[in-house]
C-alpha cells in the first residue's frame, strides 16, 4: 500500500494544483487502475478548480475537501474506510456521489 497523501503529491504536484485540474483518479486513462491500494488521510485543500473525484476502491480513512466541495459535480469513493464525510454536506448541486 501507498500512503495516500504521498501518492498525491507525487502524481499531482503542488505546483500544478492551482491551475485547471478537473479530475483525481486512481485508474489510468483506459480504466486500468494503476496500483492497488492508497491508504490514510488525503488533503485536497489546494485544488481549487477540482470538478471530480474518482477514488474508490482504495483504504482511505480521512478526505479534506471542504474548501472546494460546492464545485465538485462527480465524487467516487465507495469502498473505502472514510471516518467522516462531512464536506458531502456542501456538495451541490452534484451530479453524482
Amino acid at each position: 500500500m501507498v500512503n495516500a497523501q504521498e501518492w498525491l503529491d507525487q502524481n499531482y504536484p503542488k505546483e500544478k494544483r492551482k491551475k485547471p485540474l478537473f479530475s483525481i483518479n486512481t485508474d489510468d486513462n483506459f480504466g486500468n487502475r494503476r496500483l492497488n491500494f492508497i491508504e490514510g488521510c488525503l488533503n485536497l485543500r489546494d485544488f481549487a478548480n477540482l470538478k471530480n473525484i474518482f477514488l474508490s476502491s482504495q483504504q482511505i480513512t480521512s478526505l479534506n475537501a471542504s474548501d472546494f466541495a460546492s464545485k465538485l459535480i462527480h465524487v467516487e469513493l465507495q469502498n473505502n474506510s472514510l471516518s467522516g464525510v462531512d464536506f458531502l454536506l456542501q456538495l451541490c448541486p452534484i451530479r453524482k456521489i
